[in-house]
């Protein structure tokens, strides 16, 4: 199993500090495993919806204990996470994730094209769509979006000519070798074949040794539970101390992401944000669950979470070295 324990730095994202303004919400990485590891931070029965594509990214927002109307998705007290399309196509083939489905660049764009008539915009006599829009200068540009046609895209993509007597053979060509979008057939979850998967994925790992002096004591009399308590404990601790802080909980990660924003010049990047996402996902779903609730944790669903625990706390030591670099300076 690839490292992920230290796959990357929170600071420099693979060697990608500024990704792009449009893009809010970074996926953790790339590859279906890291995919997989991410959807699997939140409860087994979360549902997520889309809320964006930009380019080859879709992000989404968990409705877990979110059941209100969606007006504002990128409420910074709700929950979000992002994928590049390929992987989640990936998960799909494998049966680890339902509710998408892939489908072909015309599928996609007549989608969106359908999508836009019911919105109420209304089709022109050649059965497109006049638009416009003003320029900076308050001028108005005209602009007809086109239906889309199969000719066109099968033309492209396999760069022989349309033959319409060939029709259902270029089709199913093209068909069989593009399908790089996706659509929804319900909100996006994980199967239970997708977390047994993440299980598999999570059972041998490196143990930090402050972690490990916690919780062997613990472990050793099955009290899995306990293990993960003081270790949501230890991380809270570990911030308030280096924070020398009173905040608790929320109020206390947007206090330490803002110092991790600070000593990277400013700079909110791909890393930041999915380190901060972490953050509040394991302080809702373990810290909170596991502080207000009576457990009953078997041990690979324990070695699950411990390895997620491990993972977060290689972030948090990134975190207080660089803040602490930049204090010195």
């Amino acid at each position: 199993m690839k490292d992920y324990l230290n796959e990357y730095s929170i600071f420099d994202y693979g060697g990608v500090n500024h990704v792009s303004d449009d893009v809010a919400i970074f996926p953790s990485g790339e590859g279906s495993e890291i995919a997989l590891i991410s959807l699997a931070n939140y409860p087994y029965d979360t549902d997520f919806i889309e809320i964006e594509t930009i380019g080859v990214i879709i992000s989404f927002l968990s409705m877990k204990n979110n059941k209100r109307k969606i007006k504002e998705p990128w409420k910074s007290r709700d929950y979000h996470l992002s994928f590049y399309v390929d992987d989640l196509i990936e998960l799909y083939e494998l049966e680890f994730i339902e509710g998408i489905k892939p489908i072909t660049e015309f599928k996609y764009e007549l989608n969106s094209f359908n999508c836009m008539v019911s919105q109420g915009y209304p089709l022109n006599v050649d059965g497109n769509i006049d638009v416009y829009f003003l320029n900076d200068s308050g001028e108005r540009i005209d602009h007809i979006i086109e239906m889309p046609k199969i000719e066109k895209y099968v033309e492209n993509y396999l760069g022989e000519e349309w033959n319409e007597d060939d029709r259902e053979e270029l089709i199913k060509m093209y068909e069989d070798q593009n399908t790089p979008f996706i659509e929804y057939t319900s909100s996006l979850k994980l199967t239970e074949k997708g977390y047994r998967k993440y299980l598999d994925l999570t059972q041998d790992f490196f143990i930090p040794k402050q972690i490990d002096t916690i919780i062997k004591p613990l472990i050793k009399i099955g009290y899995y539970d306990s293990a993960v308590r003081e270790i949501a404990v230890l991380f809270e601790h570990m911030i308030k101390d280096f924070h020398k802080s009173d905040l608790i909980g929320s109020q206390l990660i947007e206090m330490h992401i803002r110092e991790c924003i600070k000593a990277n010049k400013g700079n909110n990047n791909a890393g930041i944000k999915v380190y901060r996402q972490e953050l509040k996902a394991a302080n809702s779903y373990i810290r909170n669950e596991f502080m207000h609730n009576v457990m009953n944790v078997e041990k690979a669903n324990y070695n699950a979470i411990l390895f997620r625990q491990c993972r977060l706390f290689g972030f948090i030591n990134q975190a207080k070295e660089k803040i602490k670099t930049q204090n010195y300076c």
